[in-house]
């Protein structure tokens, strides 16, 4: 169960949240490339936030469920895609969601897992093993492990409006995680020099 302070945090940055969520909006273009639009997908799109990746992807004719836990984020999602018939919303934790498993044939999580502890990233991870068809495609985008000074500069001033989650994450970064669910990973790209990679796996 998500904490409650972690909910009000995202309820006090819904309003804000399309102006300064940087990267994930620049990336949106390539993760579109990744899922490909040569033949309509069912997506699905955990901690979607104020949904724009999921519309996005409806746009280009995928069927999309996006979820997230913040009711007020979910709100600004189904009035920015009020008349897109391509996805839907729900309010939930990934645990409350019942489809007939496995269902998608993509899932994507863009910049959410450092707002995780590790075992709600561990947790989330296996509950999108069994959501996501066999041989099907699992994307994930956050931030790396810093590199240089540099790095740790960008990305302590980043931390002023992350959760306490955000530091432990760094320390470690997606790799071990996603080798404790034993997914398969055949693409890492890195991304802003550096600071974010997009991590592609294949789920066995």
């Amino acid at each position: 169960m998500p904490k409650k302070h972690e909910k009000i945090r995202l309820a006090i940055l819904a309003p804000i949240y399309d102006i300064f969520a940087i990267f994930p909006h620049i990336l949106t273009k390539d993760l579109l490339q990744k899922v490909g639009k040569e033949k309509s997908k069912k997506v699905f799109n955990p901690a979607c936030r104020s949904g724009s990746l999921s519309l996005s992807l409806a746009n280009d004719g995928h069927s999309v469920v996006g979820i997230d836990f913040s009711s007020v984020m979910l709100k600004i999602a189904k009035i920015k895609s009020r008349n897109n018939k391509n996805v839907i919303f729900i309010n939930s934790e990934i645990e409350g969601i019942k489809f007939l498993r496995p269902y998608f044939d993509v899932s994507i999580v863009s910049f959410a897992f450092h707002e995780m502890s590790e075992d709600s990233t561990i947790d989330l991870l296996k509950e999108i093993k069994k959501l996501t068809k066999k041989d099907g495609k699992i994307i994930i985008v956050d931030y790396d492990k810093p590199k240089n000074l540099l790095h740790k500069v960008i990305m302590g001033l980043f931390g002023i409006w992350e959760p306490p989650s955000y530091w432990n994450f760094l320390k470690t970064g997606l790799s071990p995680k996603i080798e404790k669910v034993k997914l398969t990973t055949f693409s890492k790209e890195e991304r802003f020099f550096g600071l974010a990679r997009v991590i592609e796996c294949v789920n066995k």
